[in-house]
Parts: structure tokens; C-alpha cells; sequence
């Protein structure tokens, strides 16, 4: 895996976690303790707020791990082969390359990760509920982690690709139009197109006073105007692949 470290293996699935991640981790932890943690919580020493940040983005890294396993699983059930996952911005599933041969597998496989997000959102709240009375430097991370989870099934479900919500968009598209290849160069298109307007609307957001909402809705929207653009799938495109590895 170039440009990454490597860390842990989740059922049989190599993890690395790219240096970009880096960067993440710090405007997540410079978020929460910056702004919104003082904000909470008015009456904490300064350090706790950066310790409470930096647990915050660890259960962060652990639940986008989740989110991607859950994708590379449920993609292995369908018989593609999927040996590694490249946590990066919008995290990757090494093996991917091989394409899906039907809607419905793409649509299983794209909705498996939100979902995951989803549950995780729901059964961290339910444990803050429980906590919050007990201690707020404890139940504080995880309230944050599960509305960051929230956060993350939600934005995944935006119809752009490379996100989850374009790739459910597409096989929908194929299901309703038989052509995989149109449904893919159209949920691409639509996702550069969201991409573009995430950055005016960053910039509009930044000049009107909401720095922090501006700055978030620039790097999502860079990231999503600046991904790759469709190309036929082909196995002998995945480096982790010998060339003629079978995909039927």
C-alpha cells in the first residue's frame, strides 16, 4: 500500500491508513476542541478539551475502518476479491476494480457501509444516554463519535459519486437502464457537479462569518470535484490482481 501505514487486519482484510488521514485527524481534533467542545462544555480546563478531541478522531479512524470493512464484506459475499482496505478521504476497498455483475450486488455493497455508520450512531447514543449523567469527560467522546457517525451514513447517502450514495445511485440507474457503463458516467457527473457547488458554497460561508461550516464544506467539496472521473472497470487495472483474473 504506497503513501500509507499499514496497522491492523480485520477479518483477513490488510488495513493501511494513508498520510493524508493525517491531516483529517487534526481538523477533526482542532474542530472539537477549537470550537465546538468549548462551546459544550464552557466550564473544562483547556487540556481536556484536547484530550476529549484527540479520543473523539481515534473512535473516528475506528468507525470509518467499520464503515469500509463493512463494504469490502459484503463485496467479498459476491465473490470479488478483496484483500485490503486504503483508509484515505473517502476511503477505499482494494480490489474494487473488479466490476460487480449485477445492480443489486452494487447496491448491497455501497448500502452496507452508511449502514454500519447508522447502527454505530444509534448504539453510541444510546450508551452517552446512559453515561452523560455518570461523568461528561467520559460520555463526551462518545457523543461526538456518534453524532460524527451520524454525520458520516448521512453524507455517504448524498447521491455523488465516488460517495456511497453516487454508487447506489448508479445501480439504480443500471437496474432501470440495463447499462452499467451510462449509469456510472452519469452518477459521476453528478458528483463532480455537487463537488463544484460544495466549494462556492464554502467560500459564501466563509466570507458571510461561519468559518468552520465553510472550511468542512470546501474539503468535501474539493474532494468530491476533484476524485477520479469514471473509467471502465477492468481487473487487470488493480494492481492486486494478476492480469486475466477471472470476474464471472
Amino acid at each position: 500500500m504506497r503513501g500509507a501505514v499499514r496497522t491492523v487486519t480485520i477479518a483477513r482484510l490488510r488495513v493501511g491508513i494513508h498520510y493524508g488521514w493525517l491531516g483529517i485527524l487534526a481538523l477533526v481534533t482542532w474542530s472539537l476542541a477549537g470550537v465546538f467542545l468549548p462551546q459544550e462544555y464552557p466550564d473544562w480546563p483547556g487540556w481536556l478539551y484536547w484530550l476529549s478531541a484527540g479520543t473523539a478522531a481515534l473512535l473516528l479512524l475506528w468507525s470509518s475502518l467499520l464503515h469500509e470493512a463493512a463494504h469490502a464484506l459484503v463485496g467479498r459475499r459476491f465473490g470479488r476479491p478483496m484483500p485490503a482496505i486504503m483508509l484515505f478521504a473517502l476511503g477505499e476497498q482494494i480490489g474494487a476494480g473488479v466490476p460487480y455483475r449485477s445492480a443489486r450486488q452494487e447496491l448491497l455493497t455501497a448500502a452496507a457501509g452508511p449502514a454500519v455508520s447508522l447502527v454505530l450512531a444509534g448504539l453510541l447514543f444510546d450508551i452517552t444516554t446512559i453515561m452523560h449523567p455518570l461523568s461528561g469527560p467520559l460520555a463526551a467522546p462518545l457523543n461526538v463519535a456518534a453524532l460524527v457517525n451520524l454525520l458520516l451514513g448521512l453524507l455517504n447517502l448524498i447521491p455523488a459519486f465516488p460517495l456511497d450514495g453516487g454508487r447506489i445511485a448508479a445501480a439504480l440507474i443500471w437496474r432501470a437502464t440495463g447499462s452499467r457503463e451510462r449509469a456510472a458516467r452519469l452518477a459521476s457527473a453528478l458528483g463532480h457537479g455537487i463537488g463544484y457547488f460544495l466549494v462556492f458554497a464554502g467560500v459564501f460561508l466563509v466570507l458571510s462569518g461561519l468559518v468552520l461550516t465553510g472550511i468542512w464544506a470546501l474539503f468535501i467539496g474539493w474532494l468530491l470535484g476533484t476524485a477520479p472521473r469514471f473509467r471502465r472497470e477492468r481487473p487487470d487495472e488493480d494492481a492486486n490482481l494478476p492480469p486475466g483474473t477471472p470476474i464471472a
